[in-house]
């Protein structure tokens, strides 16, 4: 798998000669930092995501509540989640993705630093169940597999599997580093 001078051509494979080449200077295929940055974007984003079942012991001893209170905070969230997915496939489309990405794990990470301190419980749901919920989608699989379908012309199934396997990596990261 050639990386250099274009995704979809190789250098002296018979498809363009190599005259038509500057023989000193080969350009990198930006794409596969693109690719690489989406697959990490999904591991921190979708791997925290994932983790709300770890802290929920924890929270209900914080917060004196039952799990049922907690259940529904989670439910709000995937609930924002779903309905700003859209959204920032949109702003993806318009603002460019590089845009999109970085504004939604700074959400994530303003949101995460603003739990730590946290000690009500409503400000949790807004928290949690709204704002991070908000930089979750911004930062999912949508807009990183329309970043990767613009990016590659050919072997979409490749760079698709790796950058969506970022949500099972992620899962299999940063949940075992929560619990301990």
């Amino acid at each position: 798998m050639a990386i250099f001078i274009s995704e979809d051509k190789k250098v002296g494979t018979g498809d363009i000669p190599l005259a038509l080449y500057n023989v000193g200077t080969k350009k990198f295929f930006y794409g596969w930092v693109v690719l690489f940055l989406c697959f990490l974007a999904l591991v921190v984003s979708l791997g925290i995501r994932l983790s709300f079942g770890v802290f929920v012991t924890s929270w209900e001893a914080e917060f004196h509540v039952n799990r049922g209170t907690l259940a529904l905070i989670s439910a709000i969230g995937l609930i924002f989640y779903g309905i700003f997915q859209p959204v920032a496939g949109r702003l993806s489309d318009l603002l460019g993705t590089r845009i999109v990405l970085s504004g939604s794990m700074a959400i994530i990470g303003l949101s995460l630093i603003i739990i730590q301190w946290l000690n009500n419980l409503w400000v949790l749901g807004v928290v949690y169940g709204i704002l991070i919920s908000i930089g979750y989608a911004g930062s999912s699989n949508v807009v990183a597999s329309a970043v990767v379908i613009q990016w590659f012309h050919k072997r979409q199934g490749l760079a698709l599997g790796f950058v969506t396997s970022g949500m099972a990596v992620g899962q299999m990261v940063i949940v075992p580093q929560k619990i301990s």
